[in-house]
């Protein structure tokens, strides 16, 4: 929201926002910018950002620099799966200064990777990405039978499609985590963010998984 001298102006979100008028001693220009946090990412193309996200707070861009994680490669760091997991402070910061607070995951590259340039496929994610990609083409259908103004049966028939690929992939992931990371926890099969457990916590972390996963 844009106002000049207390009263509202029109402004398009993306355009230049112009004020022309005869000013007066005190009057001023207000400008209100929505602050949500949110994640952006850039286009598939540039390889460069590949798997990687910007953090916005309104028009502000955020970083994580080194200097503030001497002791951890910023490249294994990843942040929470939503900004709405972000939560905003002024507090420990300069003054001024709004900070916002998530817990993240430093997820280091697997020491198979130690030494080397190249490395044999993971056979497992390459099967997943496979399983994945095709939800997507499945689900892009979806939107191009909706353009199609197509027979309402026929895309009620692609949707249960695609929930019946999602439960097998959701079933593939489950199997998985157990193996490596109930099974195989304390051992170079867990996956790096997983933490800590006693029995009873991986009894309670599967059972909360099975849960979200019934739903």
């Amino acid at each position: 929201m844009l106002t000049v001298a207390g009263e509202s102006q029109a402004v398009t979100p993306g355009e230049f926002a112009t004020v022309q008028r005869t000013w007066q001693p005190g009057e001023a220009i207000h400008l209100s910018l929505p602050m949500d946090v949110r994640y952006v990412e850039s286009h598939p193309h540039l390889h460069e950002n590949a798997g990687r996200v910007a953090v916005l707070r309104g028009p502000i861009v955020y970083c994580a620099e080194g200097v503030d994680y001497q002791d951890v490669d910023l490249n294994d760091v990843y942040l929470p799966a939503s900004p709405e997991y972000l939560t905003v402070s002024k507090q420990g910061g300069l003054p001024g200064m709004v900070i916002l607070h998530g817990e993240g995951c430093v997820a280091p590259l697997a020491d198979s990777w130690q030494g080397k340039l190249y490395r044999k496929r993971d056979e497992s994610r390459k099967r997943l990405k496979s399983r994945i990609n095709r939800i997507i083409g499945q689900a892009q259908g979806i939107s191009r039978m909706v353009d199609e103004d197509r027979y309402c049966v026929d895309i009620l028939t692609q949707i249960a499609a695609v929930r019946s690929a999602l439960d097998t992939l959701g079933v593939e992931l489950l199997t998985e985590h157990i193996e490596s990371c109930v099974v195989g926890h304390g051992t170079e099969s867990e996956h790096s963010c997983a933490k800590p457990m006693s029995q009873d916590e991986l009894m309670a972390e599967i059972r909360t998984t099975l849960g979200r996963f019934l739903k």
